[in-house]
């Protein structure tokens, strides 16, 4: 009783400061969040979606669920994420969910959040977005913050037919889903995870609490299921940020947890004081990597045998090779970032060419050459 006290005197706190925005939004790029209804057993259900600005109906595109915390709502994990932005510059669709109840929640076997069907819920708006607009059924992908976070978890474990990786901002797993004699979760295929945390989150700790099971927990249990290295790769992202990546999981799968040194209960972004993280951005470059199958080839969005070229090592730290068996006469070439800025371009001259990736930071980006663009992954 105590701990369900608290859960809701501080969750009741963070409504106080959650912003109030009208739909549909307008964003300033031709685009906008549109409000739309789906009727569903558990009610009639809202939800907002965004359409990129070069969306083209004969091109399937990822899908992306975007599911808010506790007590929260649509306006505010759209204000917090910007994922629009994202979404425009890598082609994506993405859709809001609104959770039920006076405190509007996930259903998530916890004291908060209620008991509706959200997996059937949400089973249906795939359905409902595929049905109106050309989704690519391998590219589906939920994150979630908080509430959601853990929502995002359940989806990997009862609706993994439909999810190809998710990711958790500020979330945990109930430890009754992946502990104890006869445990929930039973994804049917590789499940990529990824986890955003805060050291100084006290809502929903690292080492685990008011619902949440340890984040070492969670991490052993997708770690034994997706067959990954036991032991995690970790690196500096920057000053305040910690990466640890478990990797070689089947079909290409990792678990990749970013610590942030100082942070509480919140969707990191850029736009913080002090905070050099951004939970959007990050949230995309991994699901970008993969599709149901597994790790998505980083080669190109056109493969060799349509274009002649290749590119070496990918993913590189300092130098790629361009190899061009078709090269007749000098090219222009960009290379992109994930948010659609030219970080650099010039002139490939010759049929082999190194170009200096050293100093960009570790990202995805976006070789473009004439009409072909290629992903290149950029590590530390």
């Amino acid at each position: 009783m105590f701990i369900q006290k608290k859960i809701t005197s501080i969750l009741l706190f963070i409504i106080a400061l959650s912003p109030i925005f009208s739909f549909a939004q307008n964003t300033g790029q031709g685009q906008y969040l549109q409000s739309q209804t789906l009727q569903h057993s558990s009610g009639n259900r809202q939800y907002s979606i965004y359409i990129p600005a070069n969306y083209n109906s004969s091109q399937p595109v990822p899908l992306v669920l975007l599911f808010h915390g506790f007590t929260n709502s649509i306006s505010s994990i759209y204000s917090d994420s910007q994922m629009e932005v994202l979404a425009d510059a890598n082609n994506f669709i993405y859709a809001i969910p609104q959770g039920l109840g006076g405190l509007a929640g996930w259903s998530i076997g916890l004291s908060f959040g209620g008991n509706a069907d959200d997996i059937g819920f949400a089973s249906s708006l795939i359905d409902r977005i595929s049905s109106v607009y050309n989704i690519n059924n391998k590219r589906v992908y939920a994150a979630g913050f908080s509430n959601g976070g853990f929502f995002s978890y359940r989806l990997a474990c009862e609706l993994s037919t439909k999810i190809a990786a998710i990711a958790s901002v500020a979330g945990s797993m109930n430890p009754s889903w992946i502990g104890g004699n006869n445990p929930t979760c039973n994804p049917q295929h590789q499940m990529p995870i990824m986890q955003i945390t805060g050291t100084n989150d006290n809502v929903i700790p690292i080492n685990g609490g008011n619902g949440g099971a340890p984040l070492s927990n969670v991490f052993n249990y997708w770690k034994n299921f997706n067959n990954t290295n036991p032991n995690p790769i970790t690196t500096n992202i920057n000053s305040n940020t910690e990466r640890n990546v478990y990797e070689n999981g089947n079909n290409g799968s990792t678990i990749e947890f970013i610590k942030i040194t100082g942070r509480g209960h919140e969707w990191p972004k850029t736009t913080t004081a002090g905070l050099q993280e951004n939970a959007s951005i990050r949230i995309w470059e991994f699901f970008s990597r993969y599709d149901k199958d597994g790790l998505i080839s980083t080669l190109s969005t056109n493969s060799f045998e349509k274009t002649g070229i290749s590119i070496y090592p990918n993913p590189a730290n300092s130098v790629i090779t361009i190899n061009n068996v078709n090269f007749t006469e000098k090219i222009s070439y960009t290379l992109t970032s994930i948010m659609g800025q030219i970080v650099k371009n010039g002139k490939i001259i010759s049929p082999s060419q190194r170009i200096d990736i050293e100093n960009l930071p570790p990202s995805i980006y976006f070789l473009n050459i004439e009409n072909n663009s290629f992903k290149i992954i950029k590590t530390e």
